[in-house]
């Protein structure tokens, strides 16, 4: 168990050339002999990266208090919330009809990250696999008709579909999330079945491609088109590359980055999250949608590390660190709280944790090191905002949302479950940032 634990880490590894803190890009793509390069084949599941090959032994892991508190609060959610005789997770503690699949997703990728620390706990690891096996099959739908605008239509389908037993509708970024998952689990867990649905997820993410003006769409309306269903398409599509070395993949999310880039790409280097009028074809700053949210930094940042790995294109790498830099002024106030509006949920600091570790395994920049600071400065307080339900504040620190002042005595930590999923994310993934910067 021990040698696939250290099989399993390695490939998580990030191979964009790692040079010294604020040095400059070695386009040469030699190693720099001062920093170890460090190497994946397909971390695009949750881009957990390796700062260096050193394993941390079972003892500096449970001794990392972020760890430890990640998985402490891993199994206080799987307990509370997941149900292994009806396999079905709750939507909150005082909801407990079936969640939707977004927060499913979200409940699956804290499952992969604990699994990923504490590969030989066997209760994380029944769940896990229950969570992919059992709960998530029951949003799975085969053999669809998708018919998009373009009037092309697309026979025996599979896709998940936002409730369980076909309840609701499906949605693009949905899929794409779990996809991801899918590709984690199969990396992780070696069962080629995870594999195969998530290339059948990936046939189905392209009939949301809008063949006429570009990008994907949101939702089964196909009334809407953002970052938030074209990041995560893209992560998906260049993990499963990097996999199976499909050139339909990388195509295909070569398109969807340059959409993202021409329509969504602000002057800052941030993205916004959408496009009022979809049908255009050029940028226009009066067109895009003003919300600027954290994860969709992280999907975009992670989908540059991956091309940047890929290709060795500096280009890449350059429009990563330009996000990187806008990135703390857009999620931190000063070093010590973080602003509402972009974290959005809890989840969403996930990813763009996972976007900045990206930046930080590629150049160790100072922009990427200042925002993995602010934010071991943030969760250091968060962990002491524990309430009787074994849960943290879900907002880290903003003060925007926890507590609302128009209701001050409500039950706060009473959210859907990507909520603590989300906060027990952030935990482990600033765990695996410790253990390797300090290996």
């Amino acid at each position: 168990m021990k040698k696939l634990w250290i099989f399993l880490l390695l490939i998580l590894c990030l191979t964009v050339l790692s040079v010294s803190c604020g040095g400059g890009v070695d386009t040469t793509l030699s190693a720099d002999p001062t920093m170890p390069a460090v190497t994946t084949t397909s971390p695009a599941q949750t881009m957990t990266v390796a700062l260096t090959e050193d394993i941390p032994t079972p003892e500096e892991i449970a001794a990392n208090p972020y760890a430890a508190a990640g998985l402490e609060l891993t199994l206080k959610v799987c307990e509370q919330y997941y149900d292994l005789n009806t396999h079905t997770l709750a939507t909150s503690l005082t909801n407990r009809g079936a969640t939707t699949v977004w927060p499913l997703a979200a409940y699956i990728e804290m499952l992969a990250e604990a699994y990923r620390l504490y590969p030989d706990n066997e209760t994380v690891r029944t769940y896990y696999v229950d969570a992919l096996d059992n709960c998530l099959k029951m949003h799975q739908v085969d053999n669809a008709t998708i018919r998009p605008p373009s009037g092309k239509m697309f026979r025996r389908i599979t896709y998940y579909n936002a409730g369980p037993n076909w309840q609701g509708d499906f949605y693009y970024d949905d899929n794409a999330w779990i996809c991801i998952q899918l590709i984690d689990a199969y990396q992780q867990l070696g069962n080629e079945t995870y594999l195969t649905l998530a290339e059948k997820v990936l046939e189905f993410m392209w009939t949301g491609w809008d063949e006429t003006y570009g990008g994907i769409y949101w939702d089964k309306t196909f009334s809407g088109k953002g970052i938030c269903c074209n990041g995560p398409v893209c992560v998906a599509y260049l993990a499963a590359y990097q996999l199976t070395e499909n050139p339909v993949y990388l195509e295909r999310a070569e398109m969807i980055y340059e959409w993202c880039n021409k329509m969504l790409r602000n002057r800052d280097g941030l993205y916004n999250a959408g496009i009022k009028d979809i049908t255009a074809t050029e940028y226009d700053a009066n067109n895009l949608d003003p919300w600027i949210a954290a994860y969709d930094q992280g999907t975009m940042m992670t989908s540059m590390a991956l091309f940047y790995e890929i290709t060795g294109d500096k280009a890449y790498y350059d429009a990563m660190s330009q996000t990187s830099r806008a990135a703390s002024g857009l999620m931190f106030d000063g070093s010590t709280k973080m602003k509402g509006n972009p974290i959005f949920k809890s989840w969403c600091v996930g990813w763009i944790v996972r976007g900045e570790m990206s930046v930080y395994a590629g150049n160790c920049t100072m922009a990427s090191k200042r925002f993995m600071m602010y934010l071991e400065n943030v969760v250091k307080k968060v962990l002491e905002t524990k309430d009787e339900n074994g849960h943290y504040d879900p907002f880290f620190l903003s003060g925007e949302w926890w507590p609302p002042a128009e209701d001050p005595d409500a039950d706060y930590f009473d959210h859907d479950a990507m909520q603590p999923s989300g906060v027990a994310t952030v935990l482990l993934l600033l765990a695996h940032y410790q253990l390797y910067q300090q290996n």
